[in-house]
């Protein structure tokens, strides 16, 4: 996993510059690469550029801003063609050009509309890892405000006063009483629209499970960038037998004897999939929100001891090194600003000290990192069974 994981990172950054990464990276053996080697939004793109942030390669994502921001006028066009509203709305797919132009009628691409919110969710994420104030006010919070103003336009209310989303769409995923998936309030909608995935966690916790049924029967199976999301959901619920699962399928079966990655286990060259094995490793051992840091989240019981460094955390901070061992973890913090946050340990987490000195509960709600200043904190943790 640790050759894996450098080779992934490498296969990145060789396939990122002026454009992001897409489908085939910089390598291709044929005229006609699956899918066109384009850019797909719903789901791939997003994998490959996982781990530029909590990876801190932060300044790749350049090219992802880059590109969609030169794509925004087609967008524009998109928004105002299909439905007559304003904002922007992002496509299935882009290539040279942003225009939505892939519709038949079972793969009614042209209905998925949250394109431009799942796009928004990496601007605002760049500023959560970074602090950059000019980032956030002349490019993040403009994209994030023409993604809203297509939803302002485009809901309605149904009779009983509640917004609805129609036409909507959920990317590639047939409902089974129908042969199209062109349907009313797609979950992936709703949650993008109103953010409410926080509020489903139980919900999340039987989507996973129901999931992982069918994962477990195929040992992975096809489309490998769809496991990291599994991977990813099962790590924010601290589920880390399912998100060890997913990377030892990700690591015995979706790999060439090159070190290249594959969209099927052992066939069909992509390499979406070393942008969301790196990332899904990394969120097993650190995970950050704005004023909050969680160590060893979702911890596996096969990782007896191990080390990780230079973890980016949104705030603007970096967890400089964590090393655990047996049931006791040591962590170095340094913050590029003076802040307060909460650091979230492994429950029963006991004999936790602060900077050599003796801390509880309390105190760890409340660590006052300085500027530029390493603090270090160990505690003990119950081994994973």
């Amino acid at each position: 996993m640790q050759r894996q994981f450098e080779a992934a990172r490498y296969n990145v950054l060789c396939s990122t510059g002026t454009n992001p990464p897409n489908l085939q990276g910089i390598w291709s053996g044929t005229w006609t690469p699956p899918w066109s080697a384009d850019f797909t939004h719903d789901g791939n793109l997003p994998v490959v550029i996982s781990n530029l942030l909590n990876g801190n390669m932060h300044e790749l994502m350049n090219a992802y801003f880059d590109y969609h921001e030169r794509l925004m006028e087609h967008y524009r066009i998109n928004a105002r063609q299909f439905y007559g509203a304003g904002g922007i709305h992002v496509p299935c797919h882009t290539s040279n050009h942003g225009y939505d132009n892939h519709f038949d009628e079972t793969w009614c691409l042209s209905y998925w509309n949250s394109g431009a919110g799942w796009a928004a969710s990496y601007f605002y994420d760049y500023y959560l890892f970074t602090a950059d104030t000019l980032f956030l006010r002349n490019r993040a919070y403009p994209f994030m405000k023409e993604a809203l103003a297509f939803w302002e336009d485009y809901l309605v209310r149904g009779a009983d006063g509640r917004y609805v989303i129609v036409p909507s769409y959920s990317p590639e995923n047939n409902p089974a009483e129908h042969r199209w998936q062109v349907c009313i309030n797609a979950t992936m909608d709703v949650a993008i629209v109103k953010q409410l995935l926080r509020n489903c966690t139980e919900a999340a916790r039987k989507t996973i499970a129901e999931r992982m049924k069918v994962r477990y029967r195929q040992s992975g199976g096809e489309m490998a960038f769809g496991m990291c999301h599994l991977a990813w959901a099962a790590e924010n619920l601290g589920d880390a037998a399912t998100a060890y699962d997913i990377a030892s399928w990700l690591s015995r079966f979706y790999w060439t004897n090159g070190m290249a990655t594959t969209h099927n286990p052992g066939e069909l060259f992509n390499i979406d999939i070393c942008g969301g094995f790196p990332s899904v490793l990394t969120r097993m051992l650190a995970t950050s929100a704005p004023g909050s840091i969680s160590l060893l989240p979702a911890l596996p019981a096969q990782w007896k001891r191990g080390n990780i460094c230079g973890v980016a955390l949104r705030g603007h901070a970096l967890l400089d090194r964590l090393e655990w061992d047996n049931g006791r973890a040591t962590a170095t913090i340094t913050s590029a600003s003076a802040q307060t946050i909460a650091l979230s340990l492994p429950a029963g987490a006991t004999q936790i000290t602060i900077d050599g000195r003796a801390a509880g509960a309390k105190a760890i709600s409340r660590i006052r990192l300085q500027a530029g200043v390493p603090a270090t904190v160990a505690f003990n943790y119950p081994t994973p069974q």
